[in-house]
């Protein structure tokens, strides 16, 4: 231990100091302080779903599998595996629940963790291809912590775990036996799949590229590559179903977007901002941002000065099969990064159909440009490692580094300020009276939010906070983002809930609606055969049952029994109304989502001739009607 200190200890306490300073910077030090929870419900961030999902699972009562729930999201069990609740955190401390701070988070830890982790194995893998010297696998180590795709991708918690691509690299590029190999290769795809689904291909592919050298190489045989693969097999089963993401049924882990969210044929060169020396290239789409892989100019430097050097034969490079495996493996994930869409900036080069083997590969993995991080990860190990094998003298490769990471990080300027989430933070309902609320969701079988799953009823993530009550509460609650779910059973309920609304009947003595005062009309049947009591609370008009008299006696008592009346019109109605008018209809992004929660609306447009059928995913509609 003693000697490892001496020879190592001192790059791990570097990394951990660099870290902080990096965090101190971009978030506050006191971002790291896991009882802050402030930060993770900045306005516009996946962080606020994130921390909902850990919300309503610590306060779950145990299942098996260990990552299921039920409530969150209602109807339906969610499978924490499928959130950002990072299940490799989130079982362990859930068993602390009972004595954490009801105030807790541990993504700050996580994502410190990630940092230094990337910074540690960057180090262990450069040093196990060749670079003996510490100073110099140091500073090429810091090129992978201060990579441009993970600081950007801070925006989803789980996936800043670019380590595991890394430590992926260091086990192919290890001495290690073979069983050893085995071991870690199936650890990592345990623990990818108890991270984020999406990063499971990378340690699966580059394990089974691993086995492939070996064999070709002559130091294992055929059959013992299938039994490799077969524990690896058994390595993603168990740890799936252990999250429980055999809950899901077949089908609806795919979604749209195959296509949109990929990369760019330029996005090894093109920043996410203003860089020095030129301006951010337009690409196809939008979506694009999610095969940001810039280098940064302090890399491309590196990169050709390698190749010169290489050039006139001072570089040493081993060609063999396992370094060319690997560079094969790397276009190839290129390639899928790229989707069947293939763009130069703002112009498409390439559009060819998808082959339909591959069908459900793409729509699982709909955000493909996430696939180039593998590529952008190989280019810059290659670019280490050009120039530590060059025969320039160390303290110029030293100098090289440094003045490289220099620019690379003054290019980086605009990452390294205040994260704009931390600046934003989320718009609260305003003096939401959490006390009454409570009351309310107690005694409640469930609640349901109307519009139902929505994420948005004032402000952004103002969903928050009855997902937060429905939690400590214990109360199923319609409402909580999820990427994947149970469509069949979401679907179902919201058709039985359209069709309640329209003709109410034998309707439950226990469950309340929260409703957005601009959707009351749709209650106006259930209010003129029940007679539930409705009060106005925050913005929102909650139905209790009379079955509850004590609670709505309660509710009374502090004047909250709303005086607002509706009338029910509908859109043909008010547009026959309005038939001397022309008049325009707007949907923002998921119109060919949002608008299905609008069925006389759908209707009237069908009827009308409209072109709603041909919306795409994330598209917005704008209809004008004369």
């Amino acid at each position: 231990m003693k000697a490892w200190l001496k020879q190592e200890g001192w790059i791990l306490g570097l990394l951990v100091l660099i870290v902080l300073i990096f965090f101190h910077f971009r978030y506050g030090l006191s971002f790291l302080n896991p009882l802050d929870t402030e930060w993770i419900m900045a306005r516009g961030s996946d962080w606020s779903a994130d921390f909902m999902t850990w919300e309503y699972f610590r306060h779950s009562p145990w299942q098996f599998p260990l990552g299921l729930m039920e409530g969150y999201a209602w109807p339906g069990k969610v499978s924490i595996g499928l959130t950002g609740a990072i299940p490799l955190f989130a079982i362990p401390f859930k068993i602390f629940a009972p004595v954490l701070p009801e105030s807790f988070q541990y993504y700050s830890i996580w994502l410190f963790l990630c940092f230094l982790l990337q910074g540690w194995i960057g180090y262990r893998l450069l040093s196990s291809i060749g670079i003996e010297d510490k100073v110099l696998a140091f500073l090429g180590s810091l090129f992978f912590v201060f990579s441009c795709s993970l600081i950007d991708r801070v925006g989803h918690l789980n996936l800043n775990a670019h380590w595991i691509i890394l430590a992926s690299l260091l086990i192919y590029f290890s001495g290690n036996n073979f069983t050893a190999r085995i071991k870690y290769h199936a650890i990592l795809v345990f623990l990818s799949i108890w991270i984020h689904p999406y990063l499971i291909p990378f340690c699966f592919v580059i394990a089974l590229v691993d086995f492939a050298s070996l064999m070709l190489e002559g130091r294992i045989k055929f059959t013992r590559v299938l039994v490799a693969t077969g524990i690896m097999g058994v390595a993603f089963i168990l740890a799936w179903a252990l999250i429980g993401n055999l809950s899901l049924p077949s089908g609806d882990g795919e979604t749209h977007g195959f296509g949109e969210f990929s990369a760019n044929l330029n996005a090894f060169l093109n920043p996410p901002y203003d860089s020095i020396l030129n301006t951010r290239i337009q690409n196809l789409h939008f979506g694009q941002y999610e095969g940001l892989a810039y280098i940064g100019i302090g890399m491309i430097i590196l990169i050709l000065l390698g190749l010169a050097q290489l050039t006139i034969k001072k570089t040493r490079l081993t060609l063999n099969w396992r370094n060319g495996l690997m560079a094969i493996t790397g276009l190839g994930f290129f390639v899928f990064a790229l989707s069947n869409q293939i763009a130069l900036g703002d112009k498409l080069l390439v559009s060819y159909p998808w082959p339909a083997f591959l069908d459900k590969l793409g729509a699982t993995f709909r955000a493909s440009g996430r696939y180039i991080w593998l590529p952008q990860y190989l280019i810059i190990l290659g670019a280490l490692v050009l120039i530590a094998r060059s025969k320039m003298t160390l303290y110029v490769k030293y100098g090289l580094l440094i003045v490289a990471l220099i620019i690379n990080l003054v290019e980086l300027k605009g990452h390294l300020v205040k994260n704009q989430y931390v600046q934003n933070p989320a718009a609260p309902i305003e003096n939401f009276q959490n006390d009454t609320w409570r009351s309310i969701f107690e005694p409640a079988d469930k609640i349901v939010m109307y519009p139902p799953y929505d994420r948005e009823y004032y402000n952004f993530g103002d969903d928050a906070a009855f997902v937060r009550l429905a939690a400590q509460t214990h109360t199923p609650i319609t409402t909580g983002h999820l990427a994947r779910y149970n469509s069949g059973a979401r679907q179902t309920f919201v058709n039985d809930l359209e069709s309640f609304l329209d003709d109410p009947q034998n309707p439950s003595n226990e469950t309340v609606y929260v409703v957005h005062p601009d959707q009351a009309y749709r209650f106006r049947n259930y209010l003129e055969l029940f007679n539930p009591d409705v009060f106005d609370l925050n913005g929102f008009l909650a139905y209790i049952p009379k079955s509850f008299p004590s609670l709505n006696s309660s509710l009374k008592a502090k004047g909250l029994l709303s005086k607002r009346r509706y009338t029910n019109e509908t859109f043909a109605s008010f547009a026959e109304r309005n038939s001397a008018n022309g008049w325009f209809v707007v949907v923002r992004d998921e119109a060919s989502k949002e608008l299905q929660n609008c069925p006389d609306i759908v209707d009237y447009f069908t009827r009308a001739e409209s072109k709603l059928s041909e919306i795409q995913y994330r598209q917005p509609y704008l209809g004008y009607f004369l």
